[in-house]
């Protein structure tokens, strides 16, 4: 088995986890919560430092102000806004770019698994009702 093959799994094998752990309590009733920075980190930051945070792509000065270095920044999206509406996956722009394969541009495009990891993180974000799709923020109709 590969280094690439090993890590999907053991990011697979994370998400499972954590999506079993997200239904489950603390037995006294309680949720447990799943801290977004934390799972960010160690999901999806494997992925951006490697396909998306490479110099000229998703680093400070970057397109459209996109930095996709560190958590802070993925969270503060750009000149247009952020790129995922909490809650979302399927209307959310970094989705739509990654499936089209328009990114990265350079290079293979991510794999069913690494996509399942960004909507599972979108998807489990507490979802905003003053979210705007990113049409709305692009002023597109």
């Amino acid at each position: 088995m590969n280094t690439q093959n090993l890590i999907l799994l053991t990011l697979g094998l994370l998400c499972c986890i954590l999506a079993c752990s997200r239904d489950s309590d603390t037995g006294n009733g309680e949720p447990i919560t799943i801290d977004p920075r934390a799972s960010f980190e160690q999901n999806l930051l494997p992925i951006l430092t490697a396909r998306c945070a490479l110099a000229g792509c998703h680093v400070a000065d970057g397109p459209h102000g996109l930095d996709f270095r560190t958590y802070e920044s993925f969270m503060a999206g750009g000149e247009h806004g952020s790129v995922f509406i909490p809650g979302d996956a399927e209307n959310s722009e970094i989705i739509e770019e990654i499936v089209s394969g328009k990114m990265p541009p350079n290079g293979p495009p991510l794999s069913e698994s690494e996509i399942q990891l960004f909507t599972d993180w979108i998807n489990g974000q507490e979802a905003n009702p003053d979210a705007h799709t990113h049409d709305d923020e692009h002023g597109h109709d």
